[in-house]
């Protein structure tokens, strides 16, 4: 059995590993001019070929969604979560990753379909660059270590009261406990992330029932949830 799973980090609900295709990362070229061109064979994902530049960019508040969705994926928070995107991440020796594969992700996809308006969203981020054909993004931060201390932080909760929990609910749930970093709500169905198993020989529910996991700021406000569900 799978487990579906939709997530929040400080309290702003975004689903995790949301890949639906897969790409191929070249190297990018020098900084400099930025074009947006379809001169990159080798990126699949959403095909904008003889897409216009100028008639097809989102409004204000579409580019700055994603810009925020794609800053997301690329967050500390997410991305030591998301195997498939880390890998590309990896793959290129700056961290670049296409647009096309980003643009593929069904978050993204839900705001535009068009690639070259997620690079054009992209332009005004402080925590992502393009490349200067503006085919591909990077963080401009190192990926972060492994935090070891996020399973300590950490509680799986099942057995709730109504059918359908929201990240929204179950944040007020618990907010009395401490400082919550990120909620994720496991819905059966789906496959279950990777960082999520390491839970589920102690709470098999996760394959059964709707459940959340709930990560805190600090271990003391994990061990307080802990003792009210119990």
């Amino acid at each position: 059995m799978s487990v579906e799973v939709e997530s929040a980090v400080m309290m702003k609900q975004m689903s995790l590993n949301d890949v639906d295709d897969d790409s191929s990362c070249g190297n990018h070229s020098e900084e400099g001019g930025m074009n947006f061109s379809d001169s990159d064979p080798k990126d699949s994902g959403v095909d904008c070929s003889g897409a216009d530049i100028n008639s097809e960019m989102p409004d204000e508040e579409t580019s700055s969604s994603i810009m925020k969705t794609v800053e997301y994926y690329l967050s500390d928070a997410n991305i030591l979560k998301d195997p498939f995107l880390l890998k590309h991440v990896r793959r290129n020796k700056e961290g670049y990753v296409s647009l096309k594969l980003l643009a593929s992700f069904r978050k993204v996809r839900s705001l535009s379909r068009n690639w070259k308006a997620v690079a054009y969203s992209i332009q005004k981020s402080t925590l992502l660059a393009l490349n200067s054909d503006g085919t591909k993004v990077r963080r401009l931060q190192p990926l972060p270590d492994y935090d070891e201390t996020t399973n300590s932080r950490s509680i799986i909760v099942s057995g709730f009261s109504c059918d359908k929990p929201s990240v929204d609910s179950i944040s007020e749930m618990f907010a009395h406990c401490g400082d919550i970093a990120l909620v994720r709500i496991l819905r059966p169905g789906g496959s279950i992330p990777s960082d999520v198993k390491r839970f589920l020989a102690k709470n098999p529910d996760i394959q059964a029932k709707i459940s959340a996991l709930v990560e805190f700021e600090e271990h003391a406000a994990a061990q307080k949830a802990l003792r009210v569900t119990t």
